[in-house]
């Protein structure tokens, strides 16, 4: 299943992070595949964004 990852932060905690850190997460949105809801959020929680207390909204895409 995929999913719509959006993420939100504050520049100041973004500023805060390794530039490694920065490069392993596109800024503003991405589509992850995961099985379900639940693997989803696991995935996201681990991204530079997360680690900089930033917020991801995570939404489901359907297939057209």
């Amino acid at each position: 299943m995929k999913f719509l990852c959006l993420a939100y932060g504050d520049e100041k905690d973004w500023n805060a992070l390794s530039k490694r850190e920065q490069d392993e997460l596109l800024a503003g949105f991405s589509v992850i595949e995961a099985r379900d809801l639940d693997e989803a959020i696991e995935l996201v929680s681990k991204t530079p964004c997360a680690v900089a207390r930033g917020a991801i909204e995570v939404r489901p895409l359907r297939e057209w």
